[in-house]
């Protein structure tokens, strides 16, 4: 979505923006499940998680460099939780939440 290559994002009508990151940040409740289509199914190995993350964070990384500025601030998608949010805040949210899982992982690895 954030390259294009999906469907989804669709240009912010003249005149509207998106909310602030800080406001949406605040509408998030406390604790989300992800959904089904993000959940491993019960017979996937490590090295398929593995596997299927580098290739994740390949894509991830060519379409952030792929996003240039007015894209990102002009397209935005329609969450139902969160709200209309455009691709740049986005990005910004995926590598945040890429580096909390990180640190969960060290900490988790660090016992």
């Amino acid at each position: 979505m954030i390259s294009g290559e999906l469907p989804g994002a669709k240009p912010l009508p003249e005149g509207e923006s998106a909310k602030p990151w800080s406001e949406i940040v605040a509408a998030i409740p406390g604790k989300l499940e992800a959904g089904k289509r993000v959940q491993p199914p019960a017979d996937v190995t490590r090295d398929d998680v593995l596997r299927r993350l580098e290739e994740a964070a390949a894509k991830m990384d060519a379409a952030l460099a792929g996003l240039d500025a007015e894209r990102g601030a002009r397209y935005a998608i329609t969450h139902p939780v969160v709200g209309t949010v455009c691709l740049a805040d986005i990005g910004d949210w995926a590598v945040a939440h890429t580096i909390r899982h990180n640190a969960q992982a060290k900490r988790v690895l660090g016992r």
